[in-house]
């Protein structure tokens, strides 16, 4: 039923990623997608080199790791998350992550979601309704 799976059966080298931007596409997601594709076949010898292609450089590998619990933001009630912050964000300890809004009671003023510490977005909810404890951020440091 995937790409994947069919160049598995057939014993076709696939080349796979999650390439959108919180299920969307956008010029940023497409530049960064096309480019990456571009470099990997390069890397693997598919294409002899990038000059026509125009692929600007590369900018520098940074490590990383998940880190535990407080690296995760979760939705303290059920309601719609407004979120505050875009992938590739640096952020500070008690930056503020987005609000949960409450569909129910459009009165009720928002709760705000902060982040517990320093660090780099590397993963964001990508549909506004949440359930209480989903997750709707997360954040890594460099290593």
């Amino acid at each position: 039923m995937t790409a994947a799976s069919s160049g598995n059966r057939r014993k076709t080298p696939y080349l796979g990623g999650e390439y959108g931007v919180t299920t969307s596409v956008d010029p940023d997601g497409v530049d960064i997608t096309r480019n990456g594709v571009l470099r990997s076949l390069a890397h693997l010898g598919v294409l002899k080199t990038l000059k026509r292609f125009k692929v600007p450089l590369a900018k520098k590998t940074r490590l990383m790791e998940p880190g535990g619990h407080d690296y995760y933001m979760h939705a303290p009630e059920t309601g719609l998350f407004e979120p505050a912050t875009q992938l590739g964000d640096e952020i500070k300890n008690g930056q503020l992550c987005g609000t949960a809004h409450f569909m129910g009671n459009p009165e009720r003023k928002g709760v705000p979601i902060y982040f517990k510490r320093d660090g780099v977005v590397v993963c964001k909810r990508h549909y506004g309704r949440v359930d209480s404890g989903d997750c709707v951020a997360q954040q890594a440091p460099d290593i």
